[in-house]
């Protein structure tokens, strides 16, 4: 689990909301009630029963259920800020400063969103969402419970990953956020932590927690806090504003870092240290082609990385990544919009999006142009209706001097 559902050093993961992480007691002193659920706590009228507690973050804590019904482990993850909640009894939640209160239901609401949007990507390698629901004034959502360990344990127990294990877990992980890329949805956290093994051969994506949504426009649609986990953020996910636009490439460094990890058993060095030092070496016997998309994917300039999933796994099949070219596609588009080809740009941003290759460009260009286009169809119609008038008076006074003439 991510540092949302683990209880991990503040040095493994940044937040530019400085609330995000609190030290806290499991048990309110003043009150002597402890912050989770007891044990056996019962919750959606015995439907399902809190066996115990896994973790806990600065928004929620996870606990190991069953279902009852179907007599199934699942693990269920409550709404519950550390700063300011507390349970006024073993079970209700209740908001410890009231001035604070909006915050809260905003939060909480936020909560539910991430559950309903994980929801909707169906896909093997997604976590899955059972059920979601309010009650002890908060909200609860319910998973599948996995019992493999995360990607880091599994590293950390056997060592670094031979090629073949670690590019079959990566093209995974890539086919999940490439369906997650398809709804305008960016991860934002992806890292060993947040990648369960439901067995020895299959990844799992997990913690959509500071995860975004985008418009088709490429603009976000949710303002939640950006996360920085060390080693696997990009640079931009360390300026403000660095990700307000939808991105394919920022998710990529991350991709890249994760396969990084497996080959060497090690954190890859900070954006900052790849900006100005670049990567350690790659152990021996690593194959050119999966140096070249790790180096590929981690380059500090967001323009300079494959733009999208299919781009990604293009390299890590052997194709040459070529910024140059990509770059001369961005020249053609720009001047077709110059020279007043806006339908011409048009498609050839769309055949950008289409193949990965310059898309935060071309999406930004799309908006530009439809307006363009809209205009000029306008105007070639007036000048067309125009040149109708024009021909027609001129028939009809054709018409009239022939028949003086006459």
């Amino acid at each position: 689990m991510s540092e949302f559902d683990k209880n991990k050093n503040n040095d493994e993961t940044l937040y530019n909301d400085s609330d995000i992480f609190v030290t806290q007691s499991s048990v309110d002193p003043k009150s002597g009630i402890s912050s989770r659920l007891p044990d056996n706590s019962i919750l959606q009228g015995s439907k399902y029963r809190i066996i115990r507690k896994l973790g806990q973050g600065g928004f929620g804590i996870t606990y190991e259920g069953v279902q009852s019904g179907l007599n199934r482990k699942v693990a269920i993850k409550e709404f519950f800020m550390k700063e300011f909640c507390c349970r006024e009894d073993s079970t209700t939640v209740t908001c410890s400063q009231p001035d604070n209160l909006k915050k809260v239901l905003s939060s909480k609401e936020k909560f539910l969103k991430e559950a309903r949007m994980i929801a909707d990507l169906q896909h093997t390698n997604i976590i899955k969402i059972i059920d979601v629901f309010q009650e002890n004034n908060t909200a609860y959502y319910v998973m599948e419970h996995i019992d493999g360990g995360s990607l880091q344990d599994k590293v950390e127990r056997e060592g670094a990953l031979s090629e073949k294990q670690a590019l079959s877990i990566i093209r995974q992980i890539a086919e999940a956020l490439r369906c997650v890329h398809q709804h305008n949805i960016l991860h934002l956290d992806v890292k060993p932590d947040n990648v369960m093994m439901r067995d020895e051969k299959t990844a799992v994506l997990i913690d959509f927690g500071i995860s975004k949504h985008y418009a088709d426009s490429g603009t976000q649609t949710t303002t939640s806090q950006v996360g920085i986990s060390r080693g696997y953020a990009p640079i931009e996910q360390y300026n403000e504003g660095g990700v307000s636009t939808f991105s394919p490439a920022t998710d990529i460094y991350s991709l890249g870092a994760t396969l990084f990890f497996m080959l060497t058993g090690e954190r890859p060095p900070e954006a900052q240290m790849v900006f100005s030092g670049g990567l350690p070496p790659f152990p021996k016997g690593v194959t050119k082609s999966t140096q070249e998309a790790i180096t590929a994917a981690m380059r500090p300039s967001r323009a300079e990385r494959p733009q999208s999933v299919s781009a990604f796994l293009s390299i890590l099949d052997g194709e040459k990544f070529n910024v140059e070219t990509d770059s001369q596609l961005r020249h053609l588009i720009e001047q077709l919009e110059i020279q007043g080809e806006y339908k011409e740009a048009y498609l050839r941003c769309m055949e950008c999006i289409d193949k990965g290759i310059e898309v935060e460009f071309a999406r930004h260009k799309c908006e530009v142009l439809v307006p363009l286009m809209h205009k000029k169809k306008v105007n070639s119609n007036r000048w067309a209706i125009v040149a109708a008038i024009v021909v027609t008076l001129l028939g009809i006074a054709l018409s009239v001097i022939i028949g003086l003439m006459s």
